[in-house]
């Protein structure tokens, strides 16, 4: 994806291609791609708008509404995942204990808390990973 500029940039590219300057000159001069110049000044004959147009979240809305409608087609039920959130997430709740055992064993050369954090993880276990999933409410399915 490209990267977006700025509507100052924009403005200003615009405004000198309207005062004749060719696109390409434009380009060299303010450093966007010349492309990018050549739809901007296109856009702006066709619209008479020099904003860009809004990025993200469009598309993010019609994929939601696309699940919804073939949920409803397979008489299935969607459940949306929650925002970001470190108590549901098993991983962190593993990250944090590693971290308080760490500080426990109070290594103090690099190379001691590397072989530390290694005996740490072998403590853990299948069962201890499967402790923080189920902790985390996610089910056995």
């Amino acid at each position: 994806m490209a990267r977006p500029c700025s509507s100052d940039l924009r403005q200003r590219a615009i405004a000198l291609v309207e005062a004749g300057r060719s696109r390409r000159a434009v380009a060299r001069l303010l450093n966007p791609d010349k492309s990018t110049v050549i739809l901007w000044a296109k856009e702006y004959r066709a619209t008479g708008k020099q904003a860009a147009k809004p990025m993200g979240r469009r598309r993010f809305a019609v994929l939601a509404e696309r699940g919804r409608l073939l949920a409803r087609i397979a008489a299935a039920h969607l459940l949306f995942l929650p925002p970001y959130s470190p108590d549901l997430n098993p991983i962190e709740m593993v990250f944090a204990k590693l971290k308080t055992l760490l500080r426990k064993a109070d290594e103090r050369s690099i190379s001691a808390v590397r072989h530390r954090i290694g005996s740490l993880l072998q403590d853990f276990g299948a069962s201890g990973c499967a402790d923080s999933v189920r902790h985390a409410g996610y089910d056995r399915t």
